[in-house]
């Protein structure tokens, strides 16, 4: 999946719920915006600026924050994972090794020629083929609030079973700010 039918996968499940709770859509990411409590609440949707590799797929952030402007340069936008509790984010880390555990290992004649490319570039090349390979392996500490979370896809399945789960807890995240300005 290219980034671009990413974003629209992720824009048809989430989009209808911001649509129709006052938010707009920002230039730039896919970032939706809505003035909560006279600040701006800040919803991006970012895909993987390395975009999508045939045989990993690909990954995504999300961002929320509260600026006092509508300008989002100015935002340093914070990852939504640092608003969940150790539960949720041990959640996360169970359905991001699922997602891991489903895509197939690629064919071992490629792997040969990314060691072979990573030779030719690199003085010491292991350690950059252990990054690489490490795309496949389980996350087996947990995640913290402050990790920069990208939820790895392979699928357009993959893609809309995260947009849920996230979606949810942006709405928590949501549903608490607008709560305070009622009280």
């Amino acid at each position: 999946m290219t980034a671009n039918e990413t974003l629209k996968a992720l824009r048809r499940i989430v989009g209808p719920w911001f649509k129709a709770n006052g938010f707009r859509v920002v230039k730039g990411y896919l970032t939706y915006q809505k003035r909560v409590n006279g600040r701006y609440f800040n919803v991006r949707l970012q895909c993987n600026p390395h975009g999508w590799e045939k045989h990993k797929g690909s990954s995504f952030t999300v961002s929320v924050d509260f600026s006092d402007s509508a300008e989002l340069d100015l935002v340093p936008l914070r990852r939504l994972t640092q608003y969940l509790t150790f539960e949720q984010l041990e959640f996360i880390r169970a359905r991001q090794n699922r997602i891991l555990a489903s895509i197939p290992q690629p064919p071992a004649d490629y792997i040969k020629s990314m060691v072979v490319g990573f030779e030719k570039v690199f003085r010491d090349p292991k350690p950059y083929i252990e990054i690489y390979l490490s795309d496949w392996k389980p996350i087996t500490q947990p995640y913290k609030g402050s990790d920069d979370i990208w939820f790895r896809y392979f699928s357009e399945d993959d893609v809309r079973a995260w947009a849920i789960v996230l979606h949810r807890h942006i709405q928590a995240i949501h549903a608490q700010n607008v709560a305070k300005s009622a009280a």
